[in-house]
């Protein structure tokens, strides 16, 4: 499947001015399309410098605990010890040197009934863990610390953003950085237009539940059925379903399209797809 057909990466100028203006005049010391320039290194936690070479936290800790890191030639064993991350000679075992990776980004398409754990929480349901480092993606180079970018509920399909780099994932779901997600959601009912339009402007229902704003987008409308465009800034989906359903809706799919400039180009195919996007410019002072 040509990658091209996957995923499209959309940080035209538009989504520059929407996304980079904090990058840029927050220290991302950078402009749209440059490399960053050189920071000094800070003095990091030696559990977040072995994490950074490759490895999950979790497993980066072990390793600490373990005794099987030193940092020049002398065991540590905390895992809470400041190194420098430039100077420092840390190896795992004593012989393999360990070097920080460089922040990756990855787009995954989620299927349905998958959940976003490293482990599975029946032995029914598939994690998407397993589908990305399945048969189908054995020959592509994943690291094997990749955290996802938000979560996403089971029921719900399309766009997972995974990302090594856990400043990126933080910056991105940060909601004073007002990063849109968008979603199809295909709903069964009648569309009554007082009460979507309620929803447009935010609503407070008769039980004193408050919701706020959506930006909704008819994209299809039936005598029963309808396909509606959702754009939120805080990825709470959940809020939207109730929202809907207060307005007589029933949510039946909920497809994830769209989060920040990164966008599905055909959400109709490649599920369990994964490919790797390069980080735009203006986000990489937050890596």
């Amino acid at each position: 499947m040509p990658q091209a057909r996957l995923v499209s990466l959309r940080c035209r100028w538009r989504d520059v001015r929407r996304y980079g203006t904090r990058g840029i005049a927050e220290g991302a010391g950078e402009q749209i399309g440059t490399e960053p320039e050189r920071r000094i290194a800070l003095p990091r936690r030696l559990s977040k410098f072995v994490a950074a070479c490759g490895f999950r936290r979790r497993d980066a800790e072990q390793f600490i605990r373990d005794g099987r890191i030193t940092v020049d030639q002398a065991v540590i064993t905390n895992a809470g010890e400041l190194v420098d991350a430039e100077s420092a000679m840390v190896a795992l075992d004593g012989s393999r040197v360990l070097r920080p990776q460089r922040p990756r980004l990855f787009i995954y398409h989620k299927a349905r009934d998958e959940v976003v754990e490293r482990k599975r929480p029946r032995p029914d349901i598939l994690t998407v863990y397993e589908s990305i480092y399945g048969q189908a993606n054995r020959k592509l180079d994943i690291p094997k610390n990749l955290l996802p970018v938000g979560r996403m509920d089971a029921s719900s399909e399309g766009l997972l953003l995974l990302t090594t780099s856990s400043k990126l994932a933080a910056h991105l779901t940060d909601p004073s950085n007002a990063y849109e997600r968008v979603y199809l959601v295909n709903v069964n009912g009648t569309i009554d237009m007082e009460k979507l339009n309620a929803l447009r402007a935010g609503v407070t229902a008769p039980d004193s539940v408050t919701f706020q704003a959506l930006r909704i987008q008819i994209r299809y409308k039936g005598p029963t059925t309808a396909l509606l465009k959702i754009t939120l800034r805080d990825g709470k989906n959940a809020k939207v379903n109730a929202a809907l359903e207060w307005a007589g809706l029933r949510p039946y799919r909920t497809t994830r399209t769209q989060f920040g400039p990164f966008e599905l180009d055909n959400p109709q195919t490649s599920r369990r797809a994964v490919v790797e996007v390069p980080i735009p410019g203006f986000l990489r002072g937050f890596t």
